[in-house]
């Protein structure tokens, strides 16, 4: 064996015993490991006028927005020397979004926590965009005209939300989850990750749409249409009302399905999965 080889694998040895070590010297806890950008600093930032519509866009860290005792839209957030906010407000948009100045990309060890939370007011009526990379989102006791949350890799989260309009939540990778939410329109699709409600409302349409994961609902209750499509992964859930109120198109091309093809009802429901079974039931 060369020289060389024998040189790189005690390299990467080594690598690994002193990686070993920082993770014994931060008790298990990487956010105290930081050899790029230094410390952290905490920063809040308060909305100066009337704010119609919130847009956030984070590449990587969680997103909290919530209900608070505020007036107007809050920010709190951590900066570094590399990782930046650029808060600023235009015609009644607040818009909040990540960026950073590219420096140090090489040694880019940064593992600390750097999360963005929102506080809207009690009376907030406005409408609420998130554009999220890598990163859970949480929403808890808001209400807002329109919700739409984009996110790529990492879990989503709303309860005790009211929208007065759509609630649209698209996810890649990760789980969704919606609780004592309401809205007139509801569509949530993830790709690859479970998705569940539990007590929701959707005055007019819902729509759950899966490819890799479960999709579940309990006490699902609607004005108009439910749509619920899965391609690898089970339909599980409860409806309240009537199964005679709906006309019902359901299939499963590989797994067992409780509900029976209907033409009667003045509601649709459609339920199809590839690879997978469907039980809903009525009450």
């Amino acid at each position: 064996m060369s020289g060389r080889i024998l040189f790189g694998i005690a390299s990467s040895i080594t690598g690994v015993l002193l990686m070993g070590l920082a993770y014994l010297m931060v008790g298990g806890d990487f956010s105290k490991f930081n050899i790029r950008n230094g410390k952290s600093v905490e920063k809040t930032y308060s909305s100066e006028s009337a704010i119609e519509k919130i847009e956030i866009k984070e590449t990587s860290g969680e997103i909290s927005i919530e209900e608070g005792d505020v007036e107007k839209p809050e920010v709190w957030y951590q900066e570094n020397d590399n990782q930046k906010y650029d808060i600023k407000e235009e015609n009644g948009v607040l818009k909040i979004e990540k960026v950073s100045d590219g420096r140090n990309f090489f040694f880019n060890f940064d593992f600390s926590s750097k999360d963005l939370k929102v506080t809207v007011p009690k009376d907030y009526k406005g409408e609420i965009k998130v554009k999220c990379t890598s990163g859970s989102t949480v929403v808890d006791s808001v209400n807002a005209a329109e919700l739409t949350i984009d996110n790529t890799s990492g879990s989503v989260r709303i309860r005790d939300t009211r929208v007065s309009g759509d609630l649209k939540v698209g996810n890649t990778s990760g789980s969704v989850h919606i609780s004592d939410c309401e809205a007139e329109n509801i569509d949530v699709t993830n790709t690859s990750g479970s998705i569940r409600f539990d007590d929701t409302e959707a005055f007019d349409s819902f729509s759950a749409k899966g490819t890799s994961g479960s999709i579940k609902f309990n006490s699902l209750k609607t004005g108009g249409d439910i749509t619920v499509s899965n391609t690898s992964g089970s339909i599980r859930g409860t409806i309240i009302g009537d199964k005679d109120d709906y006309k019902i198109t359901a299939g499963a091309s590989s797994g067992s399905c409780n509900l029976k093809n209907t033409s009667k009802g003045d509601k649709e429901l459609n339920a199809n999965v590839k690879s997978g079974s469907i039980k809903i039931e009525f009450e």
